[in-house]
């Protein structure tokens, strides 16, 4: 077989095997499914500079997050200084726990105008306040979630209470992280825990023998999480750790994905075929391109008549999806009331849509409301749509219940 055959053979094994094997292989998951959210009551006295200081300490944050999977930062003057910290899960590798906290800090801005909040997603947590909490422990808005599934055998009590014991007792001498497993012949039982890395070795641990109190307080329920001030515990019938594993495999098989590469350029560059094989490539893909916008049947127009809004204009549009300007929610989002800076008042949906079929979702939303005619249906202006989040931008109705006309009539045409 000629050297030219035996390139072109390995650059297509490597293109249509080796390539699709690496991205299932790397298919993070960051657990951003929101698990629990709490506000403070009390207002912040000059909302601008607190919404100011919160951008300064989040961009702060991010970088210490990508590199340390945990960052604080504080911004302000007294009595508006903004203290913020956020932490992951251990198990989470560096690459899902920043893509946890860009999910995150979007997030806990809609507990703005009040002076702080907690919020818990399942692979991150974040917290805000205007005051100094790094090395609380505890405290009174404490909270424990408790599944209504239940199993009343004593194996199953017997088992999560026998791993969280131990699991408590590992933490403060294992860089404030542990998990575990335990199987009988009919039972198996997964537990978590992590404290605050800001926490010493004596908060931590009373901070998880009170956590261990309330979790065994959920038996016998299936699973329970403590959502504690300083640390977290979590346990369950079934697994829900990250397999670090996985990391380590997974940097192995690109270790190995750049050795093949190299010696594929070489090789290609040997007789000449790069163009080639690039161009069968690009036809590929556009082909594939082209197949994909026929099946969503967007209309052209559209894109025409909609326009393109920043993220961050929206942002500061909303006040940050702030509570006091969310117009309402229903199955596929929440509406928010913004105002942009030539004065216009604006409607913002926030859909609840993640995943491979994300950017269709979007399309076919923005399709159906672009074809409707209806008198009492607003008139589309346009959308943002990032990695963070999906918004369409609306005409705003004035004393007109805009959240029922959004929710109301668009599931009719659908």
């Amino acid at each position: 077989m000629s050297l030219r055959k035996t390139c072109l053979i390995s650059f297509f094994f490597f293109f249509f095997f080796l390539i699709p094997s690496l991205i299932q292989l790397t298919n993070a998951d960051p657990r951003v499914e929101i698990v629990y959210k709490e506000c403070r009551k009390d207002h912040a006295q000059n909302m601008s500079q607190y919404l100011e200081s919160y951008s300064k300490v989040v961009n702060d944050i991010q970088e210490q997050m990508q590199r340390n999977k945990f960052g604080f930062a504080a911004a302000g003057e007294s009595p508006n200084r903004l203290y913020v910290l956020s932490q992951c899960l251990d198990d989470l590798s560096n690459e899902e726990c920043a893509t946890c906290f860009t999910d995150i800090r979007t997030v806990f801005p809609g507990c703005f105008p009040s002076t702080g909040g907690r919020v818990y997603l399942d692979g991150c947590f974040i917290r805000g306040e205007n005051y100094s909490f790094y090395r609380e422990a505890l405290s009174p808005l404490d909270y424990k979630i408790c599944s209504d599934v239940q199993d009343d055998s004593k194996s199953f009590n017997n088992l999560a209470r026998s791993l969280i014991s131990e699991l408590i007792k590992r933490v403060p001498k294992n860089n404030n992280y542990a998990d575990g497993h335990e199987n009988s012949l009919n039972e198996s039982v997964c537990a978590m825990a992590n404290c605050l890395r800001t926490l010493d070795e004596n908060s931590c641990s009373s901070c998880l023998k009170n956590a261990a109190k309330s979790a065994l307080a959920c038996l016998p329920s299936t699973e329970g999480r403590v959502l504690n001030a300083g640390c977290f515990l979590r346990y369950a019938d079934y697994g829900f750790v990250n397999n670090p594993k996985i990391h380590a495999v997974q940097d192995a098989v690109f270790s190995f994905a750049v050795y093949v590469i190299v010696a594929i350029v070489v090789c290609l560059m040997a007789i000449a075929v790069g163009i080639f094989v690039g161009r069968i490539v690009y036809e590929r893909l556009n082909r594939q391109q082209q197949s994909n916008l026929s099946a969503l049947d967007i209309d052209s127009s559209l894109f025409k008549r909609s326009l393109n809004f920043n993220y961050s204009t929206l942002e500061k549009a909303t006040e940050y999806f702030s509570e006091a300007n969310k117009l309402g929610q229903g199955g596929y989002g929440e509406v928010f009331k913004g105002t942009l800076a030539d004065g216009r008042e604006i409607a913002v949906k926030r859909l609840f849509i993640r995943g491979e079929n994300h950017t269709q979702d979007v399309y076919n939303e923005m399709d159906v409301i672009s074809r409707a005619e209806h008198k009492n249906l607003v008139r589309l202006l346009g959308c943002s749509i990032t990695s963070r989040a999906s918004l369409l931008v609306y005409e705003f109705l004035v004393n007109k219940s805009l959240d029922c006309t959004l929710f109301g009539k668009l599931s009719k045409l659908k």
